[in-house]
């Protein structure tokens, strides 16, 4: 999952004199686009018909090229790396099914492929159809008389939002060093330092490495076992936070699930 860190607090401030101490990070979080896609890491295609009546391929270019722009800001900083492919128009061709989707996909080696069709020149739209090689439904999703007058591409850019994150440790060697990774935002390192803490201790310590591996395991995508450790967290001893994480990992593992 990528992400940026925002704000760190310096400080390791004790929540009280016994018990864990806190550190609170601020960090933005990226989820899903408003249409459920994320097409990070993916490559990504558009092809568009043409000839079907005058003027059509001037129009679907021009939407080409603005889904494109789109996408490039959103998953490419801004870099041209999208390219377009052509199609004469054969009547009653159905270019949208999904086999025929399919196929384009494999012949040109896209992992996401979006397909531009159905042009109206005197209306200015036009069809717009995706398929995603990762998608979990496996289904072509269409968005019908699409113009260059809305901007189609934010549905499919991903959205960063901010969220303030705890993890719980104890003033010794190797609480600090497990803080201390995932305060860099090295997951991994920090859950296998959290996971040499877990079941040791007195209740509260063991709660807390609980805390922090199901915390890892958020940061890292894996949000079953996420909600797993949390469970386990819990059974131990009863820490602050522990409600807001599982909304945390309950909300983003249903974004995941969209698509």
């Amino acid at each position: 999952m990528k992400l940026k860190q925002i704000a760190l607090l310096a400080m390791l401030l004790p929540m009280v004199a016994c018990g864990p101490s806190m550190y609170t990070m601020e960090v933005e979080m990226r989820s899903p686009s408003a249409s459920g896609y994320d097409f990070t890491g993916r490559s990504i295609g558009i092809v568009y018909v043409h000839g079907a009546q005058p003027g059509d391929s001037t129009l679907c270019a021009g939407l080409a090229d603005q889904l494109a722009a789109d996408l490039e800001i959103a998953y490419n900083d801004g870099e041209t790396v999208i390219p377009f492919y052509t199609l004469p128009y054969s009547q009653g061709a159905d270019y949208a099914a999904k086999d025929t989707l399919v196929n384009y996909m494999v012949a040109l080696d896209h992992d996401v492929l979006f397909l531009i069709s159905g042009a109206d020149v005197q209306a200015g739209t036009a069809d717009v159809s995706v398929l995603d090689a990762m998608d979990k439904t496996e289904k072509v999703h269409t968005y019908q008389s699409v113009s260059n007058q809305i901007d189609l591409g934010l549905q499919f850019s991903p959205v960063w939002t901010r969220e303030n994150h705890m993890l719980f440790f104890y003033d010794n060697q190797k609480w600090l060093e497990a803080a201390d990774l995932a305060a860099s935002m090295d997951f991994s390192a920090a859950m296998e330092k959290f996971l040499a803490l877990a079941g040791t201790g007195t209740a509260d310590r063991k709660a807390s490495a609980a805390y922090d591996i199901a915390y890892c395991c958020y940061m890292l995508g894996e949000y079953s076992l996420a909600l797993e450790w949390l469970k386990q967290c819990e059974a131990y001893y009863s820490l602050p936070d522990t409600a807001k994480l599982r909304r945390l990992i309950i909300n983003r593992k249903k974004l995941t699930l969209k698509h």
